[in-house]
């Protein structure tokens, strides 16, 4: 009896899995870490690109008012439909500059970096370009 009660106390098969316990939470943040942090910065050069694709597009195109705007808000919603554009001027002629801001917002799903970052994080971009043709 006694023989079979220290094999037992000797048998080390639940260290293992208590460890595996205790490492498990802090291998998922982790891991849920470094996805939001690939996500947040695959949205900012999508951010990046869609406010160089939206400038180039309303400073390329003869739209002019809140058309200029609207122009802008489809050529980064083509990039991302979660983007929304905004053109610092509306009566602009050629050779000045235009500057286009792209804001989105990325959904963070890791408990602690939402915390710190905030939850949706907020993505913002801006593109300055000159006028081709008069509005």
């Amino acid at each position: 009896m006694l023989r079979q009660i220290s094999t037992i106390i000797r048998n080390n098969r639940g260290q293992s899995i208590v460890e595996f316990a205790l490492v498990l939470p802090l291998l998922l943040l982790l891991l849920l870490g470094i996805i939001d942090f690939g996500q947040v910065f695959y949205k900012v050069i999508l951010a990046n690109e869609a406010a160089r694709e939206a400038a180039r597009t309303v400073a390329t195109s003869d739209a002019g008012g809140s058309s200029a705007k609207s122009t802008a808000i489809a050529a980064a919603q083509a990039i991302d439909s979660s983007f929304t554009a905004n053109v610092n001027s509306t009566s602009l002629v050629t050779g000045d500059t235009l500057i286009v801001t792209v804001t989105g917002s990325v959904a963070i799903a890791d408990p602690i970096m939402s915390t710190f970052l905030g939850n949706p994080y907020s993505v913002s971009a801006k593109a300055n370009m000159r006028m081709e043709q008069d509005m």
